[in-house]
């Protein structure tokens, strides 16, 4: 009988090795990759935790533990619907590599990745799970350098932010594991609160830690951007519920949520202030994720069911839009050699499918009814008008503000080219790429006008999460 740890852990790190080898042969890589990870997905998604199943012919067990240098591993129902997601996207992003190539380490560097999430989700015991969150970046920096050599400063920034995050906890789990033997000294409990809130602060990119993730938007490619986006706010929201499950006293100072609250605020006018006067499309896709997830980080400290609900459908919708769009910008950085505003004058006369993608993409991603993102913004702003009528009309006008921005970079990407852009080769979109990018704007036209099966999703997800937040 597997375990599930060591099966979700495991089948990642042997895949790796082989699509690397493989890499020369790209159908073959990829549909190693994506299946690996689709299986993982499925198999997270639909076999029982607590009784035996069947996967790939092989007995598994995904609920059994293990017990791994003294600390217990297990898959909780939290966990098994994050990372069914996390695998389902990385199929996605696994597959789009075949015919619109991230870089030749982006798939067998991305099943590690996801194996090192794995290990952050399933391991129980605090600094450890956050020091597997560090393995994950320290491997994904790689991903985001690739062979790059006019910028280090993405792979950098994110690398340098997470490990300045590792001190508070590594000195708040030394302070849990005292106050366990001693529960009758309270004394550290606002010590914990301040420890947690800026290593959350910092994880989460809450201002005036975002620096990471312009700069990661930019430097890495477009569809690593969409997985470690998304991958990581799923990690670190079920790192977050999984810390307050086991220590419910910790919600007895609400630092850490009024930092959230006033944080996501602040990002989220952030956002939309500065994609306003943005000139390149990595930046301003940096700064649409940033007004994105600080609407996120005020549903996830009211705390209900509802509330739980909705900022992982947040996540959901951003991951489609971020996929969409960044199908779009690989292809037009690729033909083009850049994604500044100057340098893609005319661009969408020649590509008009991969511009199709990438203005509606980041349009999905600031809100634009009807796309796919429009969705999750409705009933954010729905359940935050009766009390917070003020938040609703900052998200709203930082909607505003990615929506200008990708309608100014829409608006150069339709004018004349330039002289030096008529000097450069630039060819037509390749008909598989054109395909596939047909077919990501089908799936996510689809779920633009149902979204259901996404409020169903993360509907079952929040229930597996019994948290009462202040």
């Amino acid at each position: 009988m597997i375990p599930g740890p060591l099966l979700l852990i495991g089948l990642p790190l042997i895949a790796a090795p082989v699509v690397y080898v493989t890499r020369r042969w790209a159908l073959l890589s990829a549909a190693l990759a994506a299946g690996s990870s689709l299986a993982l997905g499925l198999a997270c998604l639909r076999l029982p935790l607590d009784a035996p199943g069947v996967f790939l012919g092989l007995p598994v067990r995904l609920g059994q533990s293990v017990v791994v240098l003294g600390r217990e591993l297990v898959l909780q129902p939290a966990g098994a619907a994050g990372l069914g997601f996390i695998f389902l996207l990385g199929t996605v992003v696994f597959f789009l590599d075949w015919c619109i190539p991230q870089g030749r380490l982006f798939s067998p560097v991305g099943l590690v990745f996801l194996s090192m999430i794995s290990a952050n989700v399933m391991i129980r015991h605090l600094l450890f799970a956050v020091l597997a969150l560090w393995l994950a970046v320290i491997i994904a920096a790689f991903t985001i350098q690739e062979d790059r050599y006019d910028s280090v400063r993405g792979a950098l920034r994110y690398v340098t932010m997470h490990t300045l995050a590792i001190p508070p906890f590594v000195i708040t789990s030394w302070l849990l594991d005292l106050y366990v033997e001693n529960p009758e000294n309270l004394a550290p409990l606002r010590t914990f609160a301040i420890l947690l809130t800026l290593g959350f602060s910092i994880l989460l990119a809450v201002i005036p830690f975002q620096g990471w993730v312009t700069a990661v938007a930019k430097d890495a490619p477009p569809l690593g951007s969409a997985l470690i986006f998304s991958v990581e706010n799923v990690a670190v929201f079920l790192l977050l519920t999984n810390l307050m499950l086991r220590h419910p006293w910790l919600l007895d100072d609400p630092l850490l949520f009024q930092v959230l609250t006033w944080g996501g605020l602040l990002t989220t006018a952030l956002g939309g202030l500065m994609a306003l006067v943005q000139q390149d499309f990595g930046h301003l896709l940096g700064y649409g994720v940033l007004a994105d997830m600080g609407g996120m980080f005020m549903a996830l400290t009211i705390g209900s069911h509802r509330e739980m609900s909705m900022g992982l459908t947040l996540i959901v919708f951003r991951a489609i839009s971020l996929v969409v769009t960044g199908t779009g910008l690989s292809l037009i950085r690729k033909q083009a050699g850049g994604d500044s505003f100057t340098e893609l004058s005319g661009t969408a006369r020649r590509q008009p499918l991969a511009t199709t993608a990438l203005i509606l993409g980041g349009l999905s991603l600031a809100g634009l009814p009807p796309l796919a993102g429009f969705a999750g913004r409705w009933a954010l702003l729905d359940f935050f008008v009766p009390e917070h009528t003020n938040w609703c009309w900052l998200i709203f006008l930082a909607g505003c503000g990615v929506t200008i921005g990708y309608l100014r970079g829409l608006r150069a990407m339709l004018s004349s080219p330039s002289e030096e852009t008529e000097t450069k080769q630039m060819n037509s979109e390749p008909l598989l790429a054109a395909v596939m990018t047909g077919a990501v704007l089908i799936f996510a036209a689809a779920l633009a006008f149902n979204p259901q099966p996404v409020f169903s999703f993360t509907a079952r997800f929040a229930s597996t999460l019994v948290l009462f937040l202040p």
